[in-house]
């Protein structure tokens, strides 16, 4: 059954870097965002956690003549 064969969990950012270049793609710019998930102000208490922003071009291949 083509369902069980799912992967449950989730992938690293190395997994999905690796991933992004096998499939042709350079990827131009990589960095750290700090985020904030969930706060109130009442309490003074917040959640945060770290994005990865990224963007990334396809190379084309371009054949010899």
């Amino acid at each position: 059954d083509r369902y069980q064969r799912r992967v449950h969990g989730d992938l690293s950012w190395d997994d999905v870097r690796s991933v992004i270049l096998k499939f042709g793609f350079e990827i131009k710019e990589e960095r750290d965002i700090q985020c904030t998930y969930t706060s109130n102000k009442l309490s003074l208490m917040s959640q945060h956690y770290t994005a990865i922003f990224m963007y990334a071009v396809k190379v084309l291949e371009v054949p010899n003549h």
